[in-house]
């Protein structure tokens, strides 16, 4: 009786987040949607959620920032890629808020799967103003695609651009 009470509340708290949260097309099944982090001063952290909205396991779903890749006002960002450990997620499962480091990604030239480390690496830096932020999660094992997110608008207020 007490599993299932438990149980209940945890799938309770998930739908309260689930709600507020705007969800990209699922492909597959899968679905992601990314924040602000509202305990923050500055746009410098950003997390993302995901979801899997179909019937069947998806597969190969690993929960770490080092496989997305970010897009500013139409910049690439990306960050090593050293996988992790992966695992199914059944359907109606939701993992995050997973945090997104946004100091350790560097300009990319182009949306790619594997992108290689520069010599000399341009890190992320938002600029002044509007900044149209859009994820893209690298999922899967043997067959890697991108799932891109709905466009998260942020103003950064601050009086120049942000190094982070």
């Amino acid at each position: 009786m007490t599993k299932i009470i438990l149980t209940l509340l945890i799938a309770s708290a998930f739908a309260h987040v689930d709600d507020k949260l705007d969800w990209s097309q699922s492909n597959n099944g899968l679905a992601i949607a990314i924040v602000a982090s509202s305990n923050k001063p500055a746009i410098n952290q950003i997390d993302f959620y995901l979801g899997n909205k179909g019937a069947n396991n998806i597969e190969g779903v690993i929960q770490s920032d080092a496989r997305c890749v970010l897009e500013i006002n139409g910049q690439f960002y990306a960050t090593d890629d050293f996988g992790g450990k992966s695992s199914y997620m059944p359907p109606g499962r939701m993992y995050g808020p997973i945090l997104i480091r946004l100091s350790l990604f560097y300009k990319i030239p182009k949306l790619e799967l594997n992108s290689v480390y520069p010599d000399k690496p341009v890190f992320l830096e938002l600029p002044k103003g509007s900044c149209n932020i859009r994820v893209y999660y690298k999922n899967g094992i043997s067959k890697e695609s991108f799932l891109r997110s709905n466009a998260l608008i942020l103003q950064n207020t601050w009086p120049d651009r942000i190094r982070l």
